[in-house]
Formats: structure tokens, C-alpha cells, sequence
């Protein structure tokens, strides 16, 4: 962008430009934030995973400036995925002051109810909602 050349894949979405933030500005460039993780690993000579190739373990999470959403997929022994979720609350304001939660110590996702109209059950669902939208093929 900063010579002028056209973007290769003006589609992907796991890039962003940041010549905003070079020039100056201070707008958050994303409003999420995603990241993945999955074993196990395999080292493709084609370019491809290999023939049947599905990970035992696959987790996920997006957070924005206050949530953070984690979604965790195993595979037993019987071939059936397995899966938990864990919300984080990082900056929950108290009275005069934040208290942050960066080692994640409160899961609130038993407190979300699906469908709810609480702050946390919008919360909840917003990210869910961002999750299975931007990585739909990713999404169980």
C-alpha cells in the first residue's frame, strides 16, 4: 500500500492495512481480534493438509476491547467433538476505578443465556455471531 501496489487478495481478511496508524491516526484499525490453534500440526508438501486430516484439538477466540469469547474443540476417542466455551469479561469497570481480569480468572459463559437481553448475553452473542460470520467453515 505505502508503494502504491495493488493488494494481492483485495478479499482476505486476515490482514489489515496500517498505513492509518503510520500517518498518524488513532482509530483503532479492527474491532476484533482472532486467533487459532489446532493439533495436531502437519507440514504440507502440496500445500494441502493430507487425505483425512482432521485436528484432535481445534481452539479458537476473538476479543474485542472488552470481551473475550474462547472456544475449544476436542476430538474423544469415539471421533465425537467435544465442545467448551469460556468468556472473559477483561475490563470490568467497578466504581472509581477498572479492574482488569488478564489472567482470565472469571469464565462468565455459565451466567450467558442464549437468546438472552442482559449486556453479557449480547456480548456473548455478538462475538459468537462475529466467530461463525468471518470463519464460517470453522464454526460447529
Amino acid at each position: 500500500e505505502l508503494a502504491g501496489a495493488p493488494a494481492p487478495n483485495a478479499l482476505a481478511e486476515d490482514s489489515i492495512s496500517f498505513v492509518p496508524a503510520l500517518a498518524g491516526s488513532r482509530e483503532p484499525l479492527r474491532k476484533t481480534v482472532f486467533v487459532e490453534t489446532f493439533r495436531p500440526n502437519f507440514i504440507p508438501s502440496d500445500g494441502a493438509p493430507p487425505d483425512g486430516y482432521a485436528p484432535n484439538e481445534h481452539d479458537r477466540a476473538i476479543r474485542n476491547d472488552r470481551y473475550k469469547l474462547i472456544r475449544r474443540e476436542r476430538r474423544n476417542s469415539a471421533g465425537v467433538v467435544v465442545v467448551e466455551e469460556e468468556l472473559y469479561d477483561l475490563t470490568r469497570p467497578a466504581p472509581g476505578a477498572v479492574q482488569f481480569d488478564p489472567f482470565e480468572a472469571v469464565n462468565l459463559r455459565p451466567a450467558v443465556t442464549l437468546g438472552g437481553s442482559s449486556p453479557l448475553d449480547r456480548a456473548y452473542a455478538a462475538l459468537s455471531g462475529e466467530m461463525q460470520r468471518r470463519y464460517p467453515s470453522l464454526y460447529r
